[in-house]
C-alpha cells in the first residue's frame, strides 16, 4: 500500500526547526498534496500513461492551513509561494533527482524528457507540478514534492511531501475515502459503462443486420417455392390435359402418334379391298 509523508521546517540563519512528520492524507493541513493516478486513458481508449503524478499547494483553498507554532507559540501560517520542487527516486537509499522546478523567476515549465512530460505553473498563492509518465518503473518510484515560501511574518519556510509505493495496484498511493480516489473509481467506472454501452450498441446493430439478412433470405426461399409450385402445378394440367385428350382419342378409334413430345392424333386408314383380298388368299390355301 503507498502513502505519504509530509513535513514542515522554519527555516532561520543558523538553524532548522523541522515540524513534525506525521502520514498525509490527500489534503493535509500544510496544504501541500501529492497524488497519483494511474492508467489514464487517451480519448482513443487506448492507456497512454501508466500514470499521472500530481504536486500541488493551494493556500487560497478554503480550508484554512496553520502549519504548527514556532518556538515562541506564534503560529506558521505560509501566506506565499516562492519555488516548487519535485523528485523521483528510484528506490530507497538511492538519491532523489529533480525532474521539474518552478520559481516565482520561472513560474512556469513544460518539458519533455526521459519518457515524462512536465509541466508547471506557480502563482504567489498557488502552486502546481504535474507529470505524465511512461514508463512502468516510474510509476513505481517514489517521489518527492518540495515547497519553499514565506509565512506571515515573512520567514522562510519549506515544506515536503512524500509519495511511498510499495505496490503498483491500482490507487495504492491513495486513500480509500479521499476525494481523488473516488473521482478516478468513478472516471474508470464511467469510461468502463461508455465502452460497454459502445459494444452493446455494436452488437445490437449486427443482430439486426443479422435478422434482416435472415428475412430476406426467407422471402427469397418461398418466392422461389411459390415459383417451383406453379411450375409443377401447370405441368400436372397439362399432363391432365394431354392423358384427357389421349383417352378420347382411343376412344374415338383414332392412331396416337407422338411426334417430339407432342400429342398429334391422326385417324385410323384401311382399305376394304385390301381386306377382301387377304381373306381369298386365306381360302385358297386351306
Amino acid at each position: 500500500m503507498g502513502y505519504y509523508t509530509f513535513s514542515w521546517s522554519l527555516v532561520r540563519p543558523r538553524s532548522c526547526l523541522r515540524l513534525t512528520s506525521i502520514p498525509a492524507l490527500i489534503l493535509n493541513p500544510s496544504g501541500l498534496d501529492i497524488i497519483i493516478e494511474r492508467g489514464t486513458v487517451s480519448t482513443s481508449g487506448v492507456p497512454s500513461t501508466c500514470g499521472v503524478l500530481t504536486c500541488k499547494q493551494d493556500i487560497n483553498s478554503s480550508v484554512s492551513f496553520t502549519l504548527d507554532k514556532d518556538e515562541t507559540g506564534s503560529e506558521i501560517v505560509l501566506s506565499s509561494i516562492l519555488s516548487m520542487s519535485l523528485f523521483i527516486r528510484e528506490s530507497a537509499g538511492k538519491p532523489g533527482v529533480e525532474i521539474g522546478s518552478i520559481t516565482s523567476a520561472s513560474p512556469s515549465l513544460i518539458r519533455v524528457a526521459d519518457g515524462k512530460t512536465v509541466s508547471g505553473l506557480l502563482k504567489p498563492s498557488q502552486g502546481r507540478l504535474q507529470v505524465e509518465l511512461v514508463k512502468q518503473r516510474d510509476c513505481q518510484a517514489q517521489f518527492s514534492c518540495r515547497v519553499r515560501g514565506l509565512d506571515s511574518q515573512g520567514r522562510e519556510v519549506t515544506s515536503s511531501a512524500d509519495l511511498v509505493q510499495e505496490s503498483n495496484r491500482f490507487l495504492d498511493a491513495m486513500p480509500a475515502n479521499s476525494p481523488t480516489s473516488v473521482a478516478s473509481i468513478q472516471k474508470l467506472i464511467s469510461q468502463a459503462v461508455d465502452s460497454l454501452e459502445n459494444k452493446m450498441e455494436d452488437l445490437t446493430n449486427k443482430t439486426e443486420l443479422l435478422e434482416n439478412r435472415i428475412v430476406d433470405e426467407i422471402s427469397l426461399l418461398q418466392k422461389d417455392l411459390t415459383n417451383k409450385s406453379s411450375y409443377l402445378e401447370g405441368r400436372m394440367t397439362s399432363m391432365e390435359n394431354s392423358l384427357d385428350g389421349f383417352l378420347m382419342t382411343v376412344k374415338n378409334g383414332t392412331q396416337v402418334v407422338l411426334m417430339a413430345g407432342d400429342i398429334c392424333p391422326q385417324p385410323l386408314k384401311y382399305d376394304t379391298n385390301d381386306l377382301d383380298n387377304a381373306l381369298q388368299v386365306s381360302v385358297r390355301k386351306h
